[in-house]
């Protein structure tokens, strides 16, 4: 088996760099940093962010403690196996799903299928609208 996968970056984020990554087996792919960091569940917690305000036009920072919800990792699938392969980080029993990599194989990849919970389609649509950070 030979597996390509390519980093997603949303396009908000500004960078000319995208990791990639060659493997043969599904274990080397989910072993590579920059896709296993995803794997990883945590609790409610806060962190500092360093916050940048031009209140007059005068430039001021602060730090401010802001809240993270707890996720847990569900698993791992891949969206579109057939057509564009992209690995999924599943959390919160699928209810959260963030893509990872996009991928290329000479073979399926055997993952599970992503498919939006209805949970996940709701938050997403409230997000698209903005009703929720």
């Amino acid at each position: 088996m030979r597996i390509i996968a390519r980093q997603h970056i949303p396009n908000f984020v500004d960078t000319d760099t995208r990791n990639r990554a060659e493997v043969s087996s599904v274990e080397e792919l989910l072993a590579v940093p920059w896709i296993a960091s995803w794997a990883k569940s945590w609790p409610d917690h806060d962190i500092t962010m360093n916050v940048t305000a031009w209140p007059d036009g005068v430039e001021t920072h602060t730090q401010e403690q802001r809240p993270v919800k707890a996720q847990t990792f569900h698993r791992w699938s891949i969206a579109d196996p057939h057509n564009d392969p992209t690995l999924m980080a599943e959390f919160d029993n699928g209810d959260r799903f963030w893509v990872v990599a996009y991928l290329r194989s000479d073979e399926p990849i055997p993952l599970p299928e992503w498919h939006e919970t209805e949970n996940a389609r709701l938050h997403r649509e409230r997000w698209n609208r903005g009703e929720i950070d």
